[in-house]
């Protein structure tokens, strides 16, 4: 299996990690975002929320009554990146199979942990207490659990997830690395 890759984010020093979590992408219900809207909504926790899609209207109107969380619209890649580096992790809560999950690798290569739902290509890529966290896809008491784990963390335990995190972009998802990959695929069948 060749996964997929992401360019390397310049590990930028002068931002530092804000207390908020991150969500980056469509705005539906497959993607889990009710679940996380649901785990959030009613804590003292902060959400910031990028993407566009048909629960827009309903994100707006949340944001309204909870002001612990903010919707920024649809954002340039540039500015995903500086809201990925400075953010304490994303949040990947789909509850439908994803066969990979772009958003985590991007997180990764900003040294950003991630929380993700235990079902297909998140389940995989994220290591349970490694790089990250897994929640029960779904089940929001489980993803409100795992918030309160993570925030609870040591600053050093947060910080060794992070770096956990761009050792597995380096490792397995740059560019170079997707190449290699690529060209071994070819040679083996080459070979045969």
């Amino acid at each position: 299996v060749k996964p997929n890759f992401v360019e390397a984010t310049p590990l930028n020093k002068l931002y530092q990690r804000q207390d908020y979590f991150l969500y980056v992408g469509r705005l539906t219900e497959a993607k889990g975002l009710l679940v996380l809207i649901n785990a959030i909504k009613n804590s003292s926790y902060s959400l910031h929320i990028i993407g566009d899609g048909p629960l827009k209207s309903f994100v707006e109107e949340i944001c309204l009554n909870h002001k612990n969380i903010k919707y920024f619209y649809f954002q340039n890649k540039e500015e995903i990146i500086k809201a990925m580096q400075k953010s304490a992790a994303v949040i990947f809560p789909s509850i439908c199979y994803e066969p990979f999950g772009l958003v985590i690798i991007e997180a990764f290569s900003c040294a950003t942990p991630v929380i993700a739902s235990n079902l297909g290509g998140p389940g995989d890529l994220v290591k349970d207490g490694f790089n990250g966290l897994h929640f029960e896809a779904g089940s929001t008491n489980d993803l409100t659990i795992k918030i309160h784990q993570f925030i609870n963390l040591l600053p050093a335990e947060k910080a060794a997830f992070g770096s956990n995190a761009y050792d597995c972009y380096k490792n397995n998802y740059t560019p170079d690395n997707n190449l290699n990959q690529l060209t071994s695929i070819y040679g083996s069948i080459l070979n045969n």
